[in-house]
């Protein structure tokens, strides 16, 4: 009897919250903290639990109401919240997209008599993270120390991603300057982004000192062979992919698609063709993307039949074949001059529900002009504005280059 009734009441809160979550999210944009309040004291109340509430507003992009549902929440709490639960304001905040909201709920956190701790602050560095606001990162990081939060291994990992994603590499480096000198350890979360920070330097024998110096994990390797490749040092991103093994350090599928890139860009179609098969041989799931990696290096090369063969296997392996897969094997009919297979590819394409692009198109072109098909490439070169492409100097040039041949 006593279980059916705590059920019953426990039952009869959900409902509650639920309709007052309904009511939150039908309010306006930034609404006043009357009207929050008022909601809150008829379907809430101190048994429900604040933080699956802040999770349904992240989840609903209304950080605008974050701060005043914590305030309501504070009230039945005589004026006191949690640093846990701040945290989690302003990690809602973050994941609605909205870093200013978040910032000031952590600014003005000593509202709530709290103290932020360094889990505030690293919420607050996500959610400049999430925006790409790198500057605001490194205003947040400086401002640990005069409120006393010392910056942990997470605080500066955030700080170096993002402004290695928004290539602000010389802060990224000074930041590991900074780190080291506060003796703050160092871990594959730091070491990552900060591999990948040299590598838009183009300093990657940097980035492979980084590897003997601190160690090397899968993550690590993988962004030291994506700053190799991104230098055009294919030659050193293979050599640290087969020295893997040796530093018991297995390849996941983002190491092998970031080897088959290295493959791509020096035309090494062979070296990704092992690497396909190194793929089946590990275990490591095929994915669209190391397929298209490797047919494009087959592009590269001028050896389109590998190329339409790898495609047309992606099939038989359970890979769906998308845009990209079909612009690159496109594109590696077209290096050959094969524009009846390309014309094959595009049919498929449409029939497969998409759309082809202007690269598409203008390979396509480039087909005609190689098999001096000016007809055919006059067709393709009509027929843009149908598929919602304008045409570019790429494909002005094919085609011209195809009719002077007639």
């Amino acid at each position: 009897m006593l279980r059916t009734c705590q059920l019953w009441a426990t039952s009869a809160v959900n409902s509650a919250a639920a309709e007052g979550t309904r009511q939150l999210l039908g309010l306006g944009v930034r609404p006043a903290q009357a009207e929050v309040r008022e909601i809150w004291r008829r379907h809430f109340g101190p048994k429900v639990p604040a933080g699956a509430l802040l999770k349904e507003l992240a989840a609903f992009r209304r950080a605008d109401l974050v701060r005043p549902v914590l305030e309501a929440f504070a009230q039945e709490h005589h004026g006191v919240l949690s640093a846990r639960l701040c945290t989690a304001g302003i990690v809602s905040c973050g994941r609605a997209g909205s870093w200013p909201d978040a910032l000031d709920l952590l600014h003005t956190i000593h509202a709530f008599t709290i103290a932020p701790n360094s889990f505030c602050y690293n919420a607050g560095l996500q959610a400049c993270a999430v925006g790409r606001q790198w500057l605001r990162a490194l205003e947040l990081l400086r401002g640990m120390d005069s409120a006393q939060v010392a910056p942990d291994q997470y605080s500066y990992s955030i700080a170096i991603s993002v402004c290695e994603k928004t290539s602000q590499w010389p802060r990224a480096l000074r930041l590991f300057t900074d780190l080291r000198e506060a003796a703050v350890p160092v871990d594959a979360g730091i070491l990552a982004p900060l591999i990948s920070a040299y590598g838009q330097g183009g300093q990657w024998p940097f980035a492979l000192r980084l590897l003997t110096d601190w160690g090397a994990d899968v993550q690590s390797c993988s962004a030291a062979i994506a700053a190799c490749a991104s230098a055009s040092a294919w030659d050193a991103a293979l050599r640290l992919f087969a020295g893997m093994p040796a530093m018991s350090i297995l390849a996941n599928a983002v190491t092998f698609s970031t080897a088959l890139s290295a493959c791509g860009a020096a035309a090494a179609w062979q070296r990704a063709l092992q690497l396909l098969a190194g793929m089946a041989e590990t275990r490591v799931q095929l994915d669209v993307v190391s397929c298209s990696t490797a047919i494009s290096a087959c592009e590269r090369a001028s050896h389109w039949q590998m190329g339409l063969h790898l495609f047309q296997a992606m099939a038989d392996d359970r890979v769906h074949q998308n845009l990209i897969s079909y612009s690159v094997a496109i594109a590696a009919c077209a290096r050959g001059g094969r524009w009846r297979q390309v014309q094959h590819l595009l049919a498929q394409l449409s029939v497969e529900g998409h759309r082809p692009d202007s690269a598409c198109v203008n390979a396509a072109i480039s087909s005609c002009d190689k098999d001096g098909c000016w007809e055919q490439a006059l067709h393709w070169f009509a027929a843009m504005p149908r598929h919602q492409l304008r045409p570019d100097i790429c494909s002005y040039g094919a085609t011209i280059s195809a009719c002077s041949k007639a």
